[in-house]
């Protein structure tokens, strides 16, 4: 099976061509809305799927399945796939959210194949009758490509490499770390979480907020002044931008927070979750799927940062329950979100649609 990867320019493109022996497209897709740049790329990927006769073009994420699928509608592709990764609108109102409602159900309406990677946000789509059930797969228990468990391992955590690590932020081994990772916007629940952070170091003490991710800069994403000002001026709060092997952070947290307003399935959860650690996040779309609360974890109300700091003071008192939901959670991960098991479900469904394609020539 050949396999060309259309994505904006950047240097990852390069390393998937020698890593993974595919074909690259650059061709530049940008997040927001931008009326001229989105028909010089739907033009670009005609002519691109014109030459090549392509049997499917598989698209991922609101923009790029709008531009993808629009392209590939009109190239006469025969076999059109949409992955739904989550629903921007749920945070949206007024006419931003008419815009992008019709933007989803058009996009969704050009694809012969609707996937969504978690059963809450199939949900959301029918009831915004975005898409019917009767148009929507989800393969397995959701994700769009699982976990790759031999890189999320708890059995690869090095107590030296752990210790060494906590050394380099200033933080001793015996130091509680309440970890995040993700962009710092207010779709994340940013504000939620500095807000439980504060009553959190009220009620305990050596206790490290960790923040890895950037500030958007995206136009309606950005977090306020203050709380940005908040997290800057915190001795407690530590904050790197991007790693280049999140693994490693992963061992040095005793917890991951993740307090969304809105997800497809996060990745984040199971991520944390195969290297043994307790989760909490929120009764969000594509969060809930992420912890089984009371299992592997907890799930607070969205937007509550006092429940939030009660489940984070929780599992700091509670060492022991801490180790059984990181257990219970990477038994879960190791279970359902097999990225192996993922990647064999989407060949299979190439191979079922190519086949029923030469079927009807």
């Amino acid at each position: 099976m050949d396999i060309t990867i259309a994505s904006s320019p950047q240097p990852v493109l390069a390393e998937f061509e020698q890593q993974y022996s595919c074909k690259v497209f650059p061709v530049e897709i940008t997040r927001e809305i931008t009326l001229f740049k989105d028909v010089i790329a739907i033009f670009k990927l005609v002519k691109h799927f014109r030459k090549e006769r392509y049997d499917i073009v598989h698209a991922h994420t609101p923009k790029a399945g709008l531009v993808g699928m629009t392209a590939a509608l009109i190239a006469g592709v025969p076999n059109r796939i949409y992955t739904i990764h989550g629903m921007p609108l749920e945070t949206m109102s007024g006419m931003k959210r008419i815009i992008f409602r019709f933007i989803s159900k058009l996009t969704s309406r050009m694809a012969t194949v609707n996937i969504v990677d978690s059963k809450s946000l199939r949900d959301l789509v029918a009831k915004e009758n975005i898409c019917s059930f009767d148009n929507m797969l989800m393969l397995g228990e959701g994700t769009a490509c699982g976990v790759d468990l031999d890189r999320f391992n708890i059995n690869r955590k090095d107590p030296l490499i752990v210790h060494q690590m906590r050394q380099k932020f200033n933080i001793s081994d015996d130091a509680i770390v309440v970890g995040y990772v993700g962009r710092l916007v207010p779709d994340k629940g940013i504000d939620m979480l500095i807000e439980a952070f504060d009553i959190v170091t009220k009620q305990a003490d050596n206790i490290y907020l960790f923040l890895i991710g950037g500030f958007e800069q995206v136009r309606n994403e950005i977090v306020g002044e203050k709380t940005r000002c908040r997290i800057v001026s915190n001795e407690k709060i530590i904050h790197i931008d991007r790693v280049e092997e999140i693994v490693p952070y992963y061992f040095i947290m005793d917890m991951l927070v993740l307090p969304s307003k809105r997800e497809g399935f996060n990745y984040v959860l199971i991520e944390a979750a195969a290297t043994g650690l307790a989760t909490v996040t929120t009764r969000a779309t594509g969060c809930v799927d992420g912890v089984v609360d009371g299992v592997t974890g907890y799930v607070v109300d969205i937007g509550d940062h006092k429940q939030l700091a009660d489940a984070i003071i929780s599992l700091i008192r509670k060492p022991d329950l801490r180790k059984e939901f990181g257990k219970n959670g990477c038994e879960r991960v190791r279970r359902l979100f097999d990225s192996n098991y993922l990647a064999a479900e989407h060949l299979k469904l190439y191979e079922k649609l190519i086949n029923a394609r030469h079927q009807m020539c």
